[in-house]
Order: C-alpha cells, then structure tokens, then sequence
C-alpha cells in the first residue's frame, strides 16, 4: 500500500549551486515569483521554469523564499536550507548577514592573531559561496590591515562581490590586494569630514559619524542605492 509520499530523489548538489547562482541574478535584478515557482535543470544544464508539483522540479520559490522540491534527499535539503536566507521574499529590501568562523573551542583566531586557518577547508567554501550570493562584502580597516584579504569566490562558481572597506579614517593603504587585483570594485566608506577634493564618488563613500564611528544605517542605504542589497 502505497503512503502517497515522493520517493527520494538524489540531486547532486553541483547541479543544485548553478540553479542558486541563476536564482540570484533573478533576485539582483529585483524580479520573484508572483506566484510559487519550481525549478529543474534542462539537459544542457539550463535552469527551467516548471510547476511546483513537477516530478523534475528540484527547487521552489515562493513567498517562503527557496525551498527544496518534496523527495529531495537531505544532502541537498540541507544545502538549499543553508542558503535560503540569502533570498530574502522581499529582493527590493536590504539584507545583512554575518559570519562568524571560530574553532571547536570557541577561539576565533591564534594567540599570535592568526585566523586564516581557524575553522576548515569546509567552512572556507561556504564563505565563499556566501559571496557568491551576496552583492558585497564588507571589513574593517584593521580587518583589511592585518589580513590583506581579497574577499573572492575563487573557490566557487559565481561573481565576486563588490569590497567595501568601512574606513573612517582613511588609514588603510591603497596597496592592500583588494585595491590593486581588479577582481570586482572596491569601495571605501569613511568619515565625510576625511573625503579629499580628488576622491572618484564611484569608489569612496563620504559617510557621517556617529559615537561608535560611521553612520552604518546610511551606508546600508548608500548600497542600497547602488543595487547592493544583499550586504555580507
């Protein structure tokens, strides 16, 4: 006798990530779903809009955001689950997200200051697909000081985000690797009172201060304004 439920279907997760990358440039360009949509994969790989009873579909997307198709196995439940939030139901509202990578022991970097090698292989890959998601990534100046990142998806499919360093003072050096790669666009954002007559608007946002440094209510609306909304 037969319980009516879908059988398990096993979907590899490298097909699932180019149906999220695809979904993402959807969400960038402000568009969803007015109504639940599912989603599967063609035979050249192209992602194919379908019904969301489709026995193909292996994503929905709805008002709850993205979800997994029934029958799906967990692996590929929990990858979808995993990055869901970064599909806000709103595309239009600004979304922050932050990651916070630390050891089994709760230490987030080495007595020396070392954190490039705290969490693991696994953990540095799902960074960089969260920057595949998001349309930028933001440090701090001493963040961009002292780890010289590039803040890339180099380890994934996907674009890199714009970098934006929160700077007020302006004390980082323009020869930090995220200024001279030209792997995506880098922003600095700092004190208004510190713009020079000779800053391009393209890449220094002038920002007012506040007690704890920098006015980050406007700077999330200044990316904003740019069509950064998903802010990582």
């Amino acid at each position: 006798m037969s319980d009516n439920k879908p059988a398990t279907r096993h979907t590899e997760p490298d097909t699932i990530w180019p149906m999220l990358l695809t979904l993402a440039e959807r969400r960038r360009a402000g568009l969803r779903p007015t109504a639940p949509l599912g989603f599967s994969v063609g035979p050249g790989g192209d992602l194919l809009t379908t019904a969301v009873d489709d026995p193909d579909a292996c994503l929905i997307w709805g008002d709850a955001g993205i979800i997994a198709a029934p029958g799906q196995d967990a692996a590929l439940r929990d990858l979808v689950a995993l990055y869901s939030p970064l599909f806000p139901t709103d595309p239009a509202a600004p979304l922050v997200v932050a990651h916070l990578g630390q050891s089994i022991d709760a230490q987030i970097a080495t007595r020396s200051g070392d954190s490039c090698f705290v969490t693991g292989p696994e953990n540095i890959v799902h960074l960089h697909r969260m920057r595949a998601l998001c349309d930028a990534v933001i440090v701090g100046a001493g963040t961009a000081a002292a780890d010289d990142p590039r803040l890339t998806t180099r380890l994934v499919d996907g674009r890199n985000p714009v970098r934006v360093v929160i700077d007020p003072e302006r004390r980082v050096s323009g020869d930090l690797r995220l200024f001279r790669d030209g792997e995506a666009l880098s922003l600095i954002a700092c004190a208004d009172d510190r713009l020079a007559a000779d800053d391009d608007d393209e890449t220094v946002l002038g920002l007012p201060r506040d007690a704890a440094g920098l006015v980050l209510a406007d700077l999330i609306t200044a990316l904003r304004d740019r069509g950064l909304r998903n802010l990582f």
